[in-house]
């Protein structure tokens, strides 16, 4: 089993988007995969159709005990698709956590999703922006790669480094199989030439490397329709810009996994 991470310490620049699009994604390609909502503004669950307040969600998980978490009930989405909601609470179920201090919490996430390894492929782990709230670093301990979705622009890309020094913080001692998969631009809009936004991504490839950027999704409207309409994009608009654009993104993301 495949676990992603999808982060960025700055919200707004697509993340949600990308971990609903890379797993809805995954599924057409015939793979099964499970989306993992870690941010308690639960965004991806609202869009999946099952709100903030779902009793099956993942800090339910995280207080279960083994046994109980082997036989998790997660929610179907789509063909091949499921998902593992958030609650709006699940910051006062990371305080019982550490309160409680019965096992490592870092690695609380890892162990549970192991549990459900043999139903799924690929798990696809949407953080919060917050790096600060333990969930990301939960699931830098979880994740084999982590993929970064970010603008070119100045706000969008100056704390990049801050969260890809966390990463590098974890992957040492505490999750060496972790790696950088690459930085996707969600909103690429190709009549938007400025001369800064290019110097941005430029200075992104010779920071990162010149294979850093996993790919565009170019702008399209259908994206905040799909979620208007709790659908994934590759149901509620198979042909558009935006399912072809992720499904390139995320055949280049398995080549490097």
């Amino acid at each position: 089993m495949n676990v992603i991470a999808v982060a960025n310490n700055k919200g707004g620049v697509g993340k949600t988007s990308t971990t609903g699009s890379v797993g809805a994604a995954l599924a057409k390609l015939g793979h099964r995969t499970l989306l993992v909502d870690l941010d308690e503004q639960c965004n991806l669950s609202s869009w999946l159709g099952h709100g903030k307040v779902s009793p099956n969600n993942v800090g339910a998980l995280l207080l279960a005990p083994p046994a109980q978490a082997a036989t998790w009930r997660t929610l179907p989405v789509a063909d091949g698709l499921e998902l593992l909601p958030c609650h709006q609470l699940l910051g006062e179920t990371l305080e019982k956590l550490r309160k409680a201090k019965t096992e490592p919490l870092y690695y609380r996430l890892r162990d549970r999703l192991r549990l459900l390894a043999g139903r799924f492929d690929y798990v696809v782990l949407d953080c919060p922006p917050n790096l600060s709230d333990g969930m990301t670093y939960n699931a830098f301990c979880a994740a084999q790669a982590y993929l970064v979705p970010t603008d070119p622009e100045p706000f969008s890309v100056e704390g990049l480094a801050r969260m890809m020094q966390l990463a590098q913080g974890v992957q040492p001692e505490l999750n060496p199989q972790l790696r950088f998969a690459g930085f996707v631009f969600p909103r690429y809009n190709p009549q938007l030439r400025g001369a800064l936004r290019q110097q941005i991504r430029t200075d992104v490839e010779q920071i990162y490397g010149p294979q850093c950027v996993l790919g565009n999704v170019r702008q399209d409207k259908v994206m905040y329709e799909a979620q208007g309409f709790k659908q994934t994009v590759f149901d509620y608009a198979p042909d558009s810009r935006a399912a072809a654009d992720y499904l390139v993104i995320t055949k280049k993301l398995i080549a490097r996994l």
